[in-house]
């Protein structure tokens, strides 16, 4: 029993390590292209079984290790595709200036009113487009009479 006990913690211990230097290890140019073999995706499988084995918290840290590989895979994938190394990287102030000048001014805008609602009546004036719909209570007097009328009480 100790020794499944040992065996969780070393499990852990290994799981965080790979959780917090995997990120580390890619952003100093460590490739994690490993991860999208078939053999690399059995060992991360097994190591996940494995720590279930041992208890809920190694295999809580495992999926998360795993997970965490998974992702630094995919990014390194991202980036590696010919569109993000031709992008140019613009200032924050740039792309909020250019999303601007994208949203037409209101009165460049014209509507076409073929086939538009007629907004001219008030809120008021709107009615239930079922009318075999009785109205609902309107204070809680009413609502236990309806609902005793219905037999729901």
């Amino acid at each position: 029993m100790e020794s499944k006990e040992q065996a969780g913690l070393v499990v852990s211990g290994v799981a965080i390590a790979v959780i917090l230097l995997v990120p580390w290890a890619s952003s100093a140019g460590v490739s994690q292209a490993w991860v999208g073999t078939l053999f690399g995706r059995f060992v991360l499988l097994a190591a996940l079984v494995g720590a279930l084995q041992l208890g809920p918290m190694p295999a809580l840290f495992t999926l998360l290790a795993v997970f965490t590989l998974l992702i630094e895979r995919s990014h390194d994938v991202l980036i590696g595709l010919p569109d993000a190394a031709r992008m140019p990287a613009a200032p924050v102030s740039v792309l909020v200036g250019a999303a601007q000048e994208l949203v037409p001014p209101k009165e460049s805008h014209v509507f076409d009113s073929v086939g538009e609602p007629d907004t001219s009546t008030s809120v008021g004036d709107f009615h239930d487009s079922n009318p075999r719909l009785e109205s609902g209570p309107q204070n809680s007097k009413q609502a236990v009479e309806f609902y005793e009328q219905k037999n729901l009480t």
